[in-house]
């Protein structure tokens, strides 16, 4: 979920990861985020992630781009795509293997 803070500038941003398949690819995930200024990393968890970004941080587009740099498929999640209004491309939803009953 995207949810604006108090600061002008700043904006949360909730991931979608796709790849990630143990805790060495939530390490790294979570190394690569922290690699980039203006990102606080809240949570890294197996497919998902959570920042806040600061205004004069990386871009969203800079923070996928060093996340698929590290290996792994990421998007905005939809939720977050459509509230932030950041025009970069947006996870499917569904798909679990429950979805079909």
């Amino acid at each position: 979920m995207t949810s604006p803070t108090s600061d002008a500038g700043t904006q949360r941003l909730d991931l979608t990861i796709a790849v990630m398949t143990c805790g060495h690819c939530i390490s790294a995930v979570r190394e690569t985020l922290h690699s980039l200024p203006g990102i606080t990393v809240e949570d890294v968890g197996m497919g998902k992630a959570s920042v806040t970004l600061a205004g004069r941080g990386a871009s969203p587009a800079e923070m996928i781009e060093a996340i698929r740099e590290a290996g792994y498929q990421a998007a905005i999640s939809v939720r977050a795509a459509t509230d932030a209004k950041t025009g970069l491309p947006q996870a499917e939803t569904g798909g679990s293997c429950c979805s079909s009953r």
